[in-house]
Formats: C-alpha cells, sequence, structure tokens
C-alpha cells in the first residue's frame, strides 16, 4: 500500500485499485469473508485483500450514512485504517468529488 502521494493514496481504497470485474470470489453469494466483514464488523490485512481481489460487487448495499459515514470521511481525509477501508469495500457510499474542495478561481482553465 503506497501513501506517497495524494493521488496514489486516494486510489489506494478504491475498489478499482486491485480488483478486476471478471474477479469472481470461489464462495459466491456465500463468502465466509464478506459475511463475517459485514455482519460482525471484522477487519483485518487479510480481509481487506480477499475485498480487494474480489470485489462482491453483488453483495454490497448503500451505506446507511451516505456521505456523512465517519469510515467515508476518515479516508476521504486521508486516513487508512484497515476497518475504514473494509468499511467501503462492502458498502456503496457517493461518489468522491475531488474538486469539491478546489480552491482554483471560477472559470480556470488548465489547457
Amino acid at each position: 500500500f503506497n501513501m506517497g502521494s495524494q493521488n496514489s493514496a486516494f486510489m489506494a481504497f478504491s475498489q478499482e485499485e486491485k480488483a478486476s470485474p471478471e474477479s469472481q470470489c470461489p464462495h459466491g453469494t456465500k463468502c465466509k469473508i464478506f459475511a463475517s466483514a459485514k455482519n460482525d464488523y471484522r477487519s483485518s490485512p487479510e480481509i481487506l485483500e480477499h475485498l480487494k481481489q474480489y470485489p462482491h460487487n453483488n453483495l454490497r448495499v448503500k451505506c446507511q450514512y451516505g456521505d456523512k459515514c465517519k469510515a467515508y470521511i476518515r479516508c476521504m481525509n486521508n486516513n487508512y485504517r484497515v476497518d475504514d477501508r473494509c468499511h467501503l469495500m462492502i458498502y456503496k457510499h457517493p461518489p468522491r468529488q475531488r474538486n469539491k474542495t478546489s480552491k482554483l478561481p471560477k472559470g480556470w482553465n488548465e489547457f
């Protein structure tokens, strides 16, 4: 896990980091790792690796806290707790908007 730059760190907890769309968990909807992470609030580096390798998109549900979710906010503020990153792999959150906090003047064009 590379925390070298903000952009690479931003992508480090992104679902697309290592997850391949073709990757499917061999246990499918009966995955005990996903179930223990979601139902029992378990997290570990090994669980995180499994969730990144097999995204379980068919099992993910919308986080009830949305953009007010504490785990989501911590990750947006460059905190990389394993439990928060597991949470982001289990629950759907609003799209991350990097431009929301931009201090560039209105109408700025980098080209």
